[in-house]
């Protein structure tokens, strides 16, 4: 669940970050503009690093937020870009009178850094100790210590504590916010009674396996013989709990990447990915003999019907479903408790 919830939660900061880097940009414009007006050493260096070479960097940040394949490189921008910056900084005002007047950029990158750039909490934190490394290396060899240090450097550790439980924060509320919506979909995937798949859930596992391994995928109809009459003899209480019994039998007994599901009443489905025809009827006949043999609660036994179906290239999940529901009604209709095939070549039953 860790890998899905960092590409969740990273999709879900991209806009977050595009209005950044949107409104970040001019702001560094103007930041060089500024600088420009000031009687400061190296004027146009200072036009061109923090009005253009910046800017340019986050546009650049901002144009990948909406192309998928660029998020290695955007996280890469995202990771080195405030670095530059900071670098560009120090480079160009250590050990100047002017000094003091541009240290809030190197707060304001620690907290834009953790809290705001999208980054995670340890890219985050390790670009946030790079800058503390860089800012000591170039006081240090500029030999520009100042005469209160060491309370630009609490100031320093007070930026990076407010980013860091920022982003801690935000990132709980998320994680929150992304286990309740997995719990709704599970909810919404399962049937109320038996906890099985719903008919929705079923048609999607179909699909995605049908486009991910492009395998031949068959489909069993499984219906409860005289179910009816269970229900009438014993009520519906019992009938329930034997239809809950009844799907738990069908899980233990279907392979691993097989998936079980109940469409309403009596009626149960299995979805076979990376399966012949005839492999899929073998599995129907074994099925059919563990549920003879199993001694249900209230009812010593029971017995089924189950029509199966192969997937045509590209067919659709009720194409496929269909034809199986027709295999079953020729299960049923041939004394039930046994296999009906429909063969896709000759559009007829075995």
């Amino acid at each position: 669940m860790s890998t899905q919830f960092e590409a969740w939660f990273f999709n879900n900061r991209l806009p977050q970050i595009r209005y950044m880097m949107l409104f970040t940009a001019p702001l560094y414009m103007l930041y060089g503009f500024i600088e420009f007006q000031m009687d400061l050493p190296m004027p146009e260096l200072r036009v061109f690093f923090h009005g253009l070479f910046i800017p340019s960097i986050l546009m650049v940040v901002f144009g990948m937020t909406y192309v998928p394949t660029f998020t290695t490189v955007m996280k890469t921008l995202l990771f080195f870009s405030p670095i530059v910056a900071i670098v560009g900084n120090l480079y160009l005002n250590v050990g100047t009178a002017a000094f003091d007047c541009f240290v809030p950029e190197i707060y304001l990158c620690m907290i834009w850094t953790l809290a705001m750039s999208g980054l995670s909490i340890r890219l985050g934190s390790l670009a946030v100790l790079v800058y503390v490394i860089l800012t000591l290396l170039f006081h240090y060899s500029r030999d520009a210590e100042q005469p209160f240090m060491f309370l630009y450097f609490l100031w320093m550790l007070s930026s990076a504590v407010f980013g860091l439980v920022t982003a801690i924060f935000y990132r709980q509320i998320s994680l929150s916010i992304y286990q309740q919506q997995q719990k709704l979909a599970e909810i919404a995937d399962m049937d109320n009674l038996t906890h099985l798949l719903n008919r929705h859930a079923m048609q999607r596992y179909f699909h995605q396996s049908q486009q991910a391994q492009h395998l031949p995928i068959s489909v069993l109809m499984i219906d409860l013989d005289y179910f009816k009459q269970v229900n009438d003899t014993f009520g519906h209480m019992v009938g329930d709990g034997l239809l809950v019994e009844f799907g738990k039998l069908l899980q233990e007994h279907v392979r691993r990447g097989d998936r079980v599901g109940r469409f309403g009443g009596e009626e149960f489905c299995v979805v076979m990915p990376n399966t012949q025809l005839t492999q899929a009827q073998t599995v129907a006949e074994s099925l059919l003999a563990i549920i003879h043999n199993h001694h249900f609660k209230h009812v010593d036994s029971l017995t089924a019907s189950v029509g199966v179906a192969q997937a045509l290239t590209e067919e659709s999940f009720e194409g496929v479903l269909t034809r199986a529901d027709q295999a079953l009604f020729l299960a049923k209709s041939d004394g039930r408790n046994n296999v009906k095939i429909f063969l896709p070549t000759s559009a007829v039953y075995a």
